[in-house]
């Protein structure tokens, strides 16, 4: 592995880490900042982990337009599993508060794997397209 590739993992893990720390925040906002402080913590370095075996599979693109893509596509996704917690937490505990409903959906993967999908899967993608922009420009500058 060269040193230019390390030089664009640690970028991307940079720019994961500022994106989830904007995620944190919001977190703060709506539950507090204890709540923000173990997402950060806890959430961090999943995402670093997560990020590295995708950045380096064979499986995963290596365009920074495709990696975007994936990135974007991941937030209807989020956003139509979040709809869908919430409407089975929503009429499943009707007498709590809709922050406190959604940790209830009842199913197996309910909110976590939505937030797997997003911010999780977004915030690798995008912090991967980034990546991989580096990537491809050391790769071509280093050929020309």
């Amino acid at each position: 592995m060269s040193i230019r590739r390390i030089m664009a993992d640690a970028i991307g893990v940079l720019v994961l880490a500022v994106l989830a720390g904007v995620v944190a925040w919001l977190v703060a906002a709506v539950y507090g900042k204890e709540n923000a402080i173990w997402a950060w913590s806890l959430g961090f370095p999943v995402l670093v982990v997560c990020g590295l075996f995708a950045w380096h599979n064979d499986k995963w693109p290596t365009d920074p337009h495709d990696v975007f893509l994936y990135a974007l596509i991941s937030i209807p996704v989020g956003a139509l599993s979040f709809a869908i917690d919430a409407i089975i937490s929503t009429s499943l505990y009707p007498q709590l508060k809709f922050r406190d409903a959604i940790w209830h959906a009842g199913s197996p993967f309910g909110i976590v794997l939505t937030m797997a999908i997003c911010p999780g899967f977004t915030l690798v993608g995008l912090a991967g397209a980034a990546r991989a922009l580096l990537v491809r420009r050391n790769d071509t500058s280093s050929t020309l």
